[in-house]
C-alpha cells in the first residue's frame, strides 16, 4: 500500500476534529478559520482510505463549490497524483484509483443532490 502524504499542517483545534471519531461533527468558526481545507482534508482521508466511497463536497452554492472545494483540491493534485485515475472539471468530480469518488455540489439546487445516496463512513 502507498501512502500518500499532503501539504497540510493542521493547527491545533483542526487537529482535534481530525483525532475525534464522532460520526458527526459541528464546527463553529469565522471566516477564515480553516473549516473547508478541514472537511476536504477529512474527505480526501476518507476516499484514499475507503475503496469504493461515494462522496458529496457541498457548498450553499455551485459557484462556491468550484471556488473553494474545487480550487482547494487542485492544490493538491501533485501530492495526489499516483491515487487519482480521472478528473472531470466540468462535472467537478475526483474519481480514485481505489474507486472512490468525490462529486463537488451545491445546495441550491436541490435536484443536483438527488440521485445516488453519498457515502457515510462510521467512526474509526
Amino acid at each position: 500500500m502507498k501512502t500518500v502524504e499532503l501539504d497540510y499542517a493542521p493547527h491545533d483545534y483542526q487537529s482535534i476534529v481530525h483525532d475525534d471519531d464522532h460520526r458527526y461533527k459541528l464546527i463553529v468558526g469565522g471566516r477564515r478559520v480553516g473549516k473547508s481545507k478541514m472537511a476536504l482534508q477529512e474527505i480526501i482521508r476518507h476516499c484514499l482510505t475507503t475503496p469504493k466511497a461515494y462522496c458529496w463536497w457541498v457548498a450553499p452554492t455551485i459557484s462556491m463549490a468550484r471556488e473553494i472545494g474545487w480550487e482547494e483540491l487542485k492544490e493538491y493534485i501533485d501530492d495526489l497524483d499516483l491515487a487519482i485515475e480521472s478528473m472531470h472539471e466540468t462535472l467537478l468530480r475526483v474519481k480514485f484509483k481505489n474507486g472512490s469518488q468525490i462529486l463537488f455540489k451545491g445546495a441550491d439546487n436541490e435536484r443536483s443532490l438527488r440521485g445516488r445516496r453519498a457515502h457515510i463512513s462510521s467512526p474509526r
